[in-house]
């Protein structure tokens, strides 16, 4: 009942190169799955991680000390490209050769493990030819290349290569033979470089993700360093989720990461992060409800997040106090929105016909905006409703003595005054947006106002509406 129509809107959200991970207990995986299939189809099913979370094993339940939680990963289709992950530290000091192309390792080319023997795979079983002076290889042997190599095993019996021997031949140029062992024995091996197009390769997660950054232990110190005045139960690790989005987003493009459940924040925290290391500009949204909390510093989680976020901003700001700009400087700002009725009254079309309840009904929509309703809750209502995003530039501004808004660079005009004038129409058409919106409210009962109001701007062929 919770999870299947977040489930459904999150398939309809998600673009068609999207992907979701879902974080899950042993408990409920096997439902969940079946859910993610009902929802998402099952050839969209890519793996069921595990996420080694605590390295010494929760010992509270019986039998079996777990170590782990469970990652569930579905594609919207077959479009998801991923990023991959990047190399680990310790992962570089592998590629220690180099040529004119870059660093790399080497790889061996007979193929190991599997079917790696001559019977099985008989058309990879063929001489390659090696110049001892400089390595080259080449699949026709001459007065250079004359060491000849086959693909033996270390028993002597017939093994194969992993490439045929057209891949081979149109290829060479990325192997190289090498003397091996004490009897001066040639082997073949592939040059596998560190770097492609100028960006240091990266690679596939593996079904078992661990680590001592991925631990509880760790995110609950992580998460007490920054809000030292607040204890929050098992929080995310930081790093997980940042290696969640650095493979499955890019960083030249807008990706946008959503999460249904942003308990302490982890995930802005995340984004933010990686957008600082690769310039990246991924964008969030966090859904949180408002769980009442024991804190009296923070009522609610949604303050919690909130109040992460702000913190998360401001150490990021500091560190990069007094240096010098590198490029564009990162927007690290954030709205909050709270799930709200109409700042409209609405009419209620069950009530009775009669004359005396018309009449109250219309008393009631003279001043037809909510109590305690803002400005800014009004605005942003109207952009929602004339298909606008909530990420859309909006300015506030002053026309002929009177507050409005310009959003999308002067696309559309808002003016939410409650006393509107001709002085103030005149201004406002002069500046010629696409479209201006109005309080019904700021003409006040005036209809010569509001007819004037009508073909001023019809003849300046900009789009009028009141609300």
């Amino acid at each position: 009942n919770m999870m299947y129509p977040r489930l459904y809107l999150a398939r309809n959200l998600l673009r068609d190169d999207g992907v979701i991970f879902i974080s899950i207990d042993d408990n409920e995986v096997d439902n969940l799955r079946k859910i993610c299939s009902d929802v998402f189809g099952e050839e969209n099913f890519i793996a069921d991680i595990a996420v080694v979370n605590n390295l010494k094993g929760r010992n509270d339940k019986r039998y079996i000390a777990r170590a782990n939680e469970r990652l569930l990963m579905f594609v919207k289709s077959d479009e998801f490209e991923e990023s991959g992950l990047r190399l680990p530290e310790e992962r570089l000091s592998e590629f220690e050769e180099e040529d004119n192309i870059g660093k790399y390792r080497l790889l061996g080319l007979r193929k190991r493990g599997g079917a790696d023997t001559r019977e099985l795979r008989p058309k990879m079983f063929f001489a390659i030819y090696v110049n001892p002076d400089d390595g080259s290889v080449s699949v026709e042997k001459t007065a250079k290349h004359h060491i000849e190599v086959w693909p033996r095993k270390s028993d002597g019996s017939d093994g194969c290569w992993r490439w045929g021997f057209t891949t081979v031949q149109s290829r060479t140029i990325s192997l190289i033979g090498r003397a091996v062992g004490n009897e001066g024995r040639y082997d073949v091996f592939e040059k596998d470089y560190l770097e492609t197009d100028g960006e240091i390769r990266r690679i596939k997660p593996k079904s078992v993700m661990a680590g001592t950054d991925y631990s509880t232990d760790g995110a609950t110190k992580s998460f007490r360093e920054l809000m030292p005045d607040m204890d929050f139960s098992n929080p995310k690790s930081v790093p997980f989720l940042r290696d969640l989005v650095s493979y499955s987003t890019n960083a030249s493009e807008e990706d946008l990461v959503l999460d249904f459940f942003a308990g302490s924040g982890t995930t802005a925290h995340a984004v933010f992060e990686l957008n600082k290391f690769d310039d990246g500009n991924r964008r969030f949204i966090l859904i949180q409800l408002p769980e009442p909390t024991e804190e009296k510093a923070f009522q609610t989680i949604a303050e919690i997040t909130k109040e992460r976020v702000r913190r998360v901003i401001k150490k990021l700001n500091d560190a990069e106090a007094g240096q010098l700009p590198m490029g564009e400087k990162q927007d690290r700002g954030f709205r909050v929105f709270k799930l709200a009725e109409s700042n409209f009254k609405t009419w209620d079309a069950s009530a009775s016909k009669d004359g005396k309840a018309l009449e109250k009904q219309l008393e009631l929509h003279i001043e037809h905006i909510r109590d305690g309703r803002t400005s800014e809750d009004i605005l942003y209502e109207i952009l929602l409703k004339s298909g606008f995003a909530l990420t859309t530039p909006v300015e506030k501004i002053e026309v002929a003595g009177k507050s409005a808004y310009s959003v999308a660079n002067g696309g559309m005009l808002i003016c939410l005054e409650k006393e509107l004038t001709l002085e103030v129409i005149r201004a406002i058409a002069e500046m010629k947006p696409q479209r201006v919106v109005c309080l019904d409210l700021g003409f006040a009962g005036n209809d010569q106002l509001k007819t004037n109001a009508v073909q001023i701007f019809k003849n300046k062929e900009i789009v009028f509406k009141t609300v």
